[in-house]
């Protein structure tokens, strides 16, 4: 079938005042809950917690920390809210097996119109052998690009022509052609993203440093 090129914006996950983030309603018991964490004892006035739905899951949300530090750049911890009545958490930590073990536990909802979402959030909350996890830019409207110059964009556009989706979901696939970050330099790349939640990279073509 045709793809069309992907104008839509993937999901925020940096940005608290985009509208789609919610304060968590018991910030006090939350930081209590995971401190101390590396060390740090995180309490209202060094910390702020957010909360979302994901669009992909029917019942998990992600909650967001970002620790408020005047002297630095904030630093941000992500959580999966899930299981019977939200009672369960799990930090995103670069694992696979932790998203794997929430989706075998929760229940998906990957659609045409949730997938490319999916994939920016598996991407980012997954790291390689490296370290390194992947940024997904979909376009030019990519959370990323918040901040960022028109040279800064086209540098990190430069010979993109566009997202796409090719919609196989009889298959039970989705097959996803995107431009991806990773540890400064640019790749384009085929993905394909199962209905039960696997990601697999088919193939990376390196476009350059950023």
């Amino acid at each position: 079938m045709p793809q069309d090129i992907y104008t839509k914006s993937l999901l925020s996950f940096f940005d608290p005042d985009d509208g789609s983030w919610k304060r968590y309603e018991n910030e006090k018991g939350f930081l209590a809950f995971i401190s101390p964490m590396d060390g740090v004892t995180y309490e209202q006035g060094n910390a702020d917690v957010y909360v979302k739905d994901l669009p992909f899951y029917v019942d998990v949300k992600i909650v967001q920390m970002r620790s408020l530090d005047e002297q630095a750049e904030p630093q941000f911890c992500f959580f999966l809210k899930y299981g019977a009545q939200g009672t369960q958490y799990v930090q995103l930590k670069g694992q696979s097996d932790v998203i794997h073990e929430v989706n075998e536990e929760s229940e998906l909802n990957i659609t045409l119109d949730t997938v490319f979402d999916y994939l920016k959030f598996f991407n980012l909350f997954t790291s390689n052998d490296e370290g390194n996890s992947f940024y997904v830019i979909e376009g030019q409207n990519s959370e990323l690009f918040k901040s960022y110059s028109a040279y800064e964009v086209s540098r990190y556009l430069r010979k993109f022509t566009g997202s796409k989706i090719d919609d196989a979901s009889e298959l039970g696939v989705y097959t996803i052609n995107t431009r991806v970050l990773c540890d400064g330099t640019l790749y384009d790349c085929d993905f394909d993203v199962t209905r039960d939640g696997f990601v697999e990279m088919k193939e990376d073509n390196w476009v350059g440093s950023v």
